[in-house]
């Protein structure tokens, strides 16, 4: 009940964007430079901020990292056979891969974190969460690439792999990484400066989350409802064995594991579908369905 409660302002944040786009005051023209300022700088900011002010012999656990990598892998490799079970033509199979691994980290996983299990929740889940955004996107791009090529629509895979290389919230947790280690103390003026752009980046993610929500093309049942099991109960669970396996008890690495892995496919498996000549209409259902489910197993898993 205690996380059910958690995760109901979270929602309604929300669905606040949802309805506030269908109202006409969260159009285009305010969406695409909120979501510019919050993946680009305040989510980064308040990464920095968080993790470069822990304790790093604390903070940085290579056993959670390494679950949720091998999770990842595990679920990818069902989803295959899951695909071929179904059927689904190469031209939707790497969508229906992605689908079924890639979460929403940024705009989901660490709002969840931080308002369910605090800062050092937070702390954790941006860590871990770095090394997952690297290794979601690298089996996105090969599953697209490789699909998509045996359709003969020949497309590049460089422009999303520079995009990991020049992906702010991994460059912010990797330098905020060193400066914990270093135990280097960041100027008060600049620390003054993060406070104030980390405190719009989460409720600023959901509200665009929200207004990102599209209920005109579910396409796909089948498709989707596969995709939707892998992602938010395959996933997290193969990750929650992991940790088990290696005698892992301690309850924030859990909830964090869970967090990162149970977060809904991500908005960025449309772009690049649409970059990538992927089956678009799979993209954007999963996207929505998955969002509108997690509601439900995220109580399940905290």
């Amino acid at each position: 009940m205690h996380s059910f409660i958690s995760i109901i302002p979270i929602f309604a944040v929300i669905l606040l964007g949802f309805l506030g786009k269908k109202a006409g005051f969260l159009n285009k023209s305010f969406i695409k430079p909120a979501n510019g300022v919050v993946f680009y700088v305040a989510i980064p900011a308040l990464l920095f901020l968080s993790i470069s002010k822990a304790n790093f012999n604390s903070t940085f656990q290579i056993i959670p990292i390494l679950a949720t990598i091998s999770a990842l892998i595990l679920v990818w490799i069902a989803a295959f056979i899951a695909g071929k079970i179904l059927k689904i033509p190469n031209g939707s199979l790497g969508t229906f891969l992605q689908a079924s691994t890639h979460g929403n980290i940024a705009y989901f996983a660490f709002p969840v974190a931080f308002y369910t299990l605090g800062n050092n929740g937070l702390i954790l889940t941006g860590i871990i969460g770095s090394f997952l955004i690297i290794a979601q996107n690298i089996l996105s791009i090969s599953s697209l690439s490789f699909f998509n090529r045996l359709t003969e629509k020949q497309t590049s895979g460089l422009k999303p792999l520079l995009s990991i290389i020049k992906n702010p919230i991994i460059i912010s947790s990797i330098a905020a990484l060193f400066f914990s280690y270093e135990q280097w103390h960041i100027p008060i003026i600049i620390e003054r400066t993060l406070k104030i752009l980390s405190g719009m980046a989460l409720p600023v993610a959901l509200l665009v989350i929200g207004s990102s929500l599209s209920l005109k093309e579910l396409s796909h049942p089948k498709m989707v409802v596969t995709a939707s099991l892998g992602k938010l109960i395959l996933l997290p669970a193969f990750g929650i064995a992991i940790l088990k396996l290696f005698a892992v008890t301690n309850h924030l690495s859990i909830a964090v594991v869970s967090i990162l892995l149970a977060a809904p496919s991500a908005t960025v498996t449309n772009t690049m579908a649409l970059e990538m000549k992927g089956d678009e209409k799979l993209a954007a259902a999963a996207v929505t369905i998955t969002i509108f489910l997690s509601i439900f197993t995220y109580t399940i898993w905290l």
